[in-house]
């Protein structure tokens, strides 16, 4: 039921999606940090038009995996016309070990809140404080189906 509410909403096309293992009022910018070449950007709050964008880093967040250094990649290959792909990636190891209580949060924005960012079709930011239209709680059983397995290695 949860994933469906989303998907609805993406269809609309009004909206805009976050996904994190913290349950709070207001999110803030932050600096997004890719692991490989640092900091992302300048301090935003980081949205997608895409629901399972923000459902798989809702689940796969160190809310979930506390005590692990696992890996998680998530991405989009965006093309000519405008349109993406989505690509999850995790290690077979971290998909075994998540409960099916594994919960998180995706937080729903109006997407005239939010700017494009150039060349990355999935993703929008935010660089003020938005308050959130609504926020869903997600499971482990609403994460995409697309979900690879791969990348074993840890930081």
């Amino acid at each position: 039921p949860e994933k469906q509410e989303l998907l609805n909403l993406e269809k609309t096309g009004k909206f805009v999606f976050h996904g994190t293992g913290r349950d709070v009022a207001l999110l803030t910018p932050h600096q997004a940090v890719d692991i490989k070449s640092g900091p992302d950007r300048k301090p935003a709050i980081f949205a997608s038009p895409a629901a399972d964008f923000a459902i798989f880093l809702a689940i796969f967040c160190k809310r979930n995996f506390p005590d692990s250094n696992f890996v998680f990649q998530s991405g989009a290959f965006t093309h000519e016309d405008g349109s993406f792909k989505l690509e999850f990636v995790v290690p077979q190891a971290a998909l075994e070990q998540l409960p099916d209580s594994a919960c998180g949060w995706v937080y729903i924005f109006n997407k005239k809140d939010f700017s494009p960012i150039k060349g990355r079709a999935a993703e929008c930011e935010s660089r003020t404080v938005v308050k959130p239209v609504k926020r869903i709680k997600v499971f482990k059983r609403d994460l995409p189906k697309n979900i690879k397995l791969g990348i074993e290695d840890t930081l």
